[in-house]
């Protein structure tokens, strides 16, 4: 259990108000970082329950699950997941598991499934987030003419300068961002 999770969970009050699924995507998106960090360890850390449900739920398999209905976590109980894990998995002479037995299934007929529009074979364009933030100082630059000292007025056009070029950062990381996903 990391220090992360114990300081989350100090007031059990507060968790329905948490982002669980930004923090699933956090968790994973710092996971390969950590790793990298410390490959000694050998363990990948993260929302394991959820990287262990998508590869289960990709495997093609004889029982019957509905594959259109979420959340998919629920048709994995301990019997299924024993089913697919014995179906899925061989040992070798020192008795070492590997995994890959059972092929990927189609992702058509799933949740998992995007239909590409049949007209074009290139992919969909992904708009930023916004095009801009307002310009403060263009914005309040009447009402800081309205300052009557000087030096005032300069700090003032200033800390708007610096608020200006940080939300043009912040734009760019979300974009980023937007883009990554």
């Amino acid at each position: 259990m990391r220090c992360k999770d114990v300081y989350l969970t100090r007031d059990l009050s507060r968790l329905p108000g948490f982002n669980w699924c930004k923090a699933v995507v956090n968790d994973l998106r710092d996971a390969p970082v950590t790793w990298e960090v410390d490959k000694a360890n050998k363990s990948l850390s993260g929302c394991s329950i959820l990287l262990i449900i998508l590869y289960l739920d990709n495997l093609q398999c004889k029982d019957r699950i509905v594959h259109t209905n979420t959340p998919r976590a629920k048709y994995f109980d301990q019997n299924v997941i024993k089913k697919l894990i014995s179906a899925d998995r061989t040992k070798d002479q020192q008795g070492k598991s590997t995994f890959g037995l059972l092929p990927p299934r189609n992702n058509i007929n799933t949740c998992y499934y995007m239909p590409q529009h049949l007209s074009s074979n290139v992919p969909p364009s992904i708009e930023p987030l916004a095009t801009h933030f307002p310009n403060m100082q263009a914005e309040l630059h009447e009402l800081v003419d309205q300052i009557g000292s000087r030096s005032r007025k300069m700090r003032a056009m200033l800390a708007l300068e610096n608020f200006d070029a940080e939300a043009k950062k912040a734009l760019s990381y979300m974009n980023i961002g937007q883009q990554m996903l």
